[in-house]
């Protein structure tokens, strides 16, 4: 008869069950890495005067002094990860010269402060929660919602926060708009789905600067391909799981 192998249970305690992958561990394709975790923002009184790129070379940086975002360093809406407050006035942050062509992926992690009891984004409100935009003048990139001719109700409004991702193929008519993992594209048109480039970017405006976010950013990741729905699943799932939604 074998004799049964005994098995050690401190050997477990070397492994940390409880640590989450950080997800751009998981996350493919990753060329910009926008993530306000300490080290990685330059203050001033509180306010983000830098935020680095982790991954690229590609800062964001205060609009003007009078314009910066406040920096949390615990965030409970984003399970206590870091995470920056737009006014939802004239607070962004821009980097002039990133240059991204198509086809590319940009996944956000935020909560908008402005929401109507209908769950629909900027009714009832003078702005229009941009997430991010290009330099483009004409039909920039762009992520936000809604748009000023159309409104489409997205979820339920006691989601603390939200994953978006926009997907630019580079191919007329081929794009996405998803929000927690549903696709919403048929819903609201957004940005130019042709294949432009990304010319500058800013974060938490529109180009014209008319749309300001109102609300909180946790992150944001650019990748330099089209994800497909099973990747764009799987790092729905690794950000949600990072940020505790």
């Amino acid at each position: 008869m074998l004799a049964r192998k005994k098995i050690f249970p401190f050997y477990f305690g070397l492994l940390n069950y409880d640590t989450i992958p950080d997800p751009a561990t998981i996350i493919p394709d990753i060329v910009h890495d926008w993530n306000p975790i300490s080290g990685k923002v330059t203050l001033n009184s509180g306010n983000v005067v830098v935020l680095k790129d982790s991954i690229g070379n590609k800062n964001l940086i205060q609009n003007t002094g009078a314009n910066q975002p406040i920096w949390n360093a615990s965030d409970a809406n984003f399970g206590g990860k870091p995470s920056m407050t737009f006014d939802g006035v004239n607070d962004y942050l821009v980097n002039t010269t990133l240059s991204q062509s198509q086809p590319v992926t940009i996944y956000a992690v935020f909560k908008f402060n402005t929401i109507s009891a209908g769950g629909i984004f900027g009714d009832n409100t003078n702005n229009y929660n941009q997430l991010f935009t290009s330099f483009r003048v004409n039909n920039p990139l762009s992520m936000y919602y809604p748009m000023l001719q159309q409104f489409a109700p997205i979820g339920i409004v006691t989601t603390p926060a939200y994953i978006g991702c926009c997907v630019f193929s580079g191919t007329p008519g081929v794009y996405k708009f998803i929000i927690n993992n549903v696709d919403y594209t048929n819903l609201e048109p957004y940005g130019y789905p042709t294949n432009v480039p990304f010319s500058g970017f800013i974060l938490g405006n529109e180009y014209g600067l008319y749309r300001p976010l109102d609300g909180a950013i946790a992150r944001v990741i650019m990748c330099n391909a089209v994800h497909n729905n099973t990747q764009l699943s799987a790092s729905y799932t690794a950000l949600k799981n990072y940020y505790g939604l």
